[in-house]
């Protein structure tokens, strides 16, 4: 899993929901319930064990601190500014990977040794699902919550093409903010699995630059 930050056992929670539905402890509709309604619920929550921060990168500080990834590799992916720097060599990453490879034999061990695995089991199996009444409650409060979450979607898009036809008629305007859809950096990162850096920065600018292209000269537009 990557990500900018992470909440008090955000991935402990995800996992062990994921876990709970692929083992048929919890019905995969409960996820979509989880994630669209307000209302609060309790999801199993994996064990500590095998829970490691694989690497961490900071290739978008503030430009006071200076640009900065964690190794070459990194550097790479983000394209790291001719003033960055990065915190390991490519004798020091090798080094970090055959530690990590240690590390993750000893969570191994501890997984089965501890009795953490036959614990997890056992609490999978004890867990009692919401059924008739109450899910039927959940049911249909996710249908409300789907139409009203389509309408907003709606109004949004509607607000968003006016928003964007009125950057594109800014002739001297340069940004790519109103250009591109809501949540298409995260998008971006998520689909071809990019790390936050100049990399998601330069892809939305050259996006937006031809965008500006087309509406000044529609005939530089490639068919669909």
């Amino acid at each position: 899993l990557r990500g900018q930050f992470f909440l008090y056992n955000q991935i402990r929670l995800m996992v062990g929901t994921a876990v709970s539905i692929v083992t048929g402890a919890l019905p995969e509709e409960l996820l979509e319930m989880a994630l669209s309604l307000t209302t609060e619920m309790h999801m199993p929550l994996a064990p500590p064990t095998g829970l490691l921060l694989r690497t961490a990168g900071f290739s978008r500080m503030d430009q006071r601190a200076g640009a900065c990834a964690m190794d070459p590799h990194q550097a790479k992916e983000c394209m790291l500014p001719d003033g960055g720097f990065t915190l390991m060599d490519d004798k020091a990453t090798v080094a970090a990977q055959a530690f990590v490879k240690h590390v993750e034999a000893d969570m191994d061990v501890q997984w089965r040794e501890s009795g953490e695995a036959d614990a997890w089991r056992a609490k999978l199996a004890g867990i009692q699902a919401p059924s008739g009444a109450v899910l039927e409650e959940l049911r249909a409060m996710l249908l409300v919550t789907s139409r009203e979450n389509r309408d907003f979607r709606s109004q949004q898009a509607d607000s968003d093409q006016k928003r964007r036809e009125a950057q594109l008629a800014n002739f001297g305007e340069k940004s790519c903010v109103g250009l591109l859809p809501r949540r298409f950096a995260a998008d971006l990162m998520v689909r071809f699995r990019l790390v936050p850096g100049w990399r998601v920065t330069n892809i939305q600018a050259s996006l937006a630059a031809r965008m500006r292209n087309w509406h000044q000269d529609p005939s530089s537009k490639p068919e669909k």
